[in-house]
């Protein structure tokens, strides 16, 4: 989606090659792994020579995608869009008229695309946060024997 706003369309992946991408992986992580978690992308901050708000908006369309797709294969959804987005407008940044940081300001963002140590923070909160509201490590610590019955490791 990147690529297509930069203009390499060579290299860019349209919707349906995405979903179709994703759905793959899903279907061979889902054979291989007891729980899969699909990250959300969080929204751009700024980027010369891109309408990172038009980007924004086809991101939306693209985690939309992924959201379906991780339903679809009984894989777990997190959505970071709105604690990046209340993170960064705390800091200054406005999603209608995104523009980098003052020179040493804080920002959710490295270099407008990639996190930076705060917003790094934010998404480990975030899943951790998941993680444990979902009680998704305990359902890791559940034997099963070859029936399928479960038997619990945990110890009161």
């Amino acid at each position: 989606m990147w690529r297509h706003h930069q203009g390499r369309l060579s290299e860019a992946v349209d919707l349906d090659e995405y979903e179709a991408n994703l759905a793959t992986l899903l279907a061979l992580l889902g054979e291989r792994a007891r729980q899969v978690l699909v990250i959300g992308e969080p929204p751009m901050g700024w980027e010369p020579g891109i309408n990172v708000p038009a980007a924004n908006t086809e991101l939306l369309t693209y985690n939309a995608a992924a959201r379906r797709s991780a339903e679809f294969a009984g894989a777990h959804y997190i959505d970071l869009w709105d604690q990046i987005v209340d993170a960064a407008t705390c800091y200054g940044w406005h999603p209608n008229n995104p523009a980098a940081p003052a020179p040493g300001a804080v920002s959710v963002w490295s270099d407008g695309v990639h996190l930076s140590e705060h917003g790094d923070e934010l998404l480990r909160r975030t899943v951790a946060d998941y993680i444990a509201e979902r009680r998704l490590l305990a359902d890791l610590l559940i034997t099963r024997d070859h029936d399928g019955a479960a038997s619990d490791n945990l110890a009161d």
